[in-house]
Parts: structure tokens; sequence; C-alpha cells
């Protein structure tokens, strides 16, 4: 196959890797089981990718965290021996071994397309402003003029619950104050875009991530 078709190809699965949150939830009472069934088809079909068209598969040392990953799908899984609800350990298993073979997938593919791993930091933080975004959104519409606001699970942008967008948005805080540095823009855009994220973020109303993020 033709590098640049592969190269493209490769760039392509790994942006839709990062727009698993994208995922609509179909009226699922569950919102992350459409983000699952996603990535276990993605994974399905990177998997293809990877065999055919990949000459060599080779592990460095700097995926030790994969092997970790993988020793605590192990260590899960045996859990099942001894667990009351022994249907939610093959549950919760699944979903680390989903997360386990999409982690294996991308790293195989970046390791091939190194070029593409600097634009990685840039496509997180134009996801992180769209679900700043929405956050604002349901912000603007649950506040009434008489200073009463209704926080509630509509503030939770793509993800399950707000605790877990809270925390989203702190991983992804590294890679919104790269692409800020990189970027040439004033100072006063660099401290607005910041001011944004940090009220957005108390506005969430996580305990955790607020802690987390003042220290």
């Amino acid at each position: 196959m033709n590098k640049s078709i592969l190269q493209k190809t490769d760039a392509l699965l790994i942006i839709t890797y990062l727009i698993v949150g994208f995922v609509p939830y179909f009226s699922a009472v569950d919102k992350i089981a459409p983000q699952y069934i996603y990535l276990t088809a993605l994974n399905g079909i990177s998997a293809f990718y990877i065999l055919f068209t990949f000459n060599k598969v080779n592990f460095k040392y700097s995926v030790y965290i994969l092997y970790s990953l993988a020793g605590l799908s192990v260590w899960s899984f045996f859990s099942i021996f001894y667990a009351v609800n022994k249907a939610e350990v093959l549950i919760e298993n699944s979903r680390i071994v989903i997360f386990l073979f999409a982690f294996v997938n991308m790293y195989l593919i970046g390791d091939r397309s190194k070029s593409l791993i600097k634009y990685v930091p840039y496509l997180i933080t134009v996801i992180l402003f769209i679900e700043l975004f929405l956050v604002y959104q349901k912000f603007y519409e649950r506040y009434t003029l008489d200073g009463t606001y209704s926080r509630d699970m509509g503030l939770r942008a793509f993800s399950g619950n707000i605790n877990i967008a809270a925390f989203n948005f702190l991983l992804k805080f590294p890679f919104l104050l790269y692409t800020i540095l990189k970027i040439k823009i004033s100072k006063v855009i660099k401290i607005i875009i910041l001011s944004v994220f940090t009220f957005c973020l108390f506005l969430l109303g996580s305990r955790g991530a607020n802690l987390f993020f003042s220290i």
C-alpha cells in the first residue's frame, strides 16, 4: 500500500479513537455503553488493518503501561472466584480488555507514523474546547436572572457523570498547556483561555477534581 495512503489511514484511525466521546448515547441508561461498543468495533477494524499492513510488530520499553494494564486485566479476572457479583466482574474486566486493545492499537499505529504524534495535543485541545463549550451552554440554559443555578447531570458533556467529566478535563489540561505554549498568541488570550478552563472546572463542582487541580 502507498506510504501516503498508509499515513492518512493511520491518522484517521488515531482521530477516531480520540473522538470516542462524540459517540451519541442513543437514550441508553448507561451513557458509556455505546462508547464501549464503538471502541470494540474500532478495535476490530484496527486489528485487521494492523494485521494486513504491518510487516512486523515491536513492543519497546515505553509500553510498560500496556503490560501493567494487561496485568490488571488478569488480576481482575481472578477476582471472579470470590466476588459476590460475578457478572459485574466480567463486565468491568471486558472494559479493561477493550481499553487494553485500544491502547495497543494506538501505540502500534503511532509508533509507525511518529510524525502524526506531534498533532495529537492540538486535536485533544480542540476536543477539550468543544467539551467546555457544551458545559457552558448547559450552564447558560440553567442559570436564571435571579442568580439561581441548577447543577445536574446535564453538565457532564460526553462523560458518564459530572465527576468523570471534571477528571476528564484534568487529563486534557496538560495538552491544553502544551498547545497554548506552542501557538503564537498574546499572553492576555492565554490567561483568558486558562480562566475559562478553571471556571468551567469549578463549575462542575467535583471536590476531588478541584482539590487535585488546586494542588
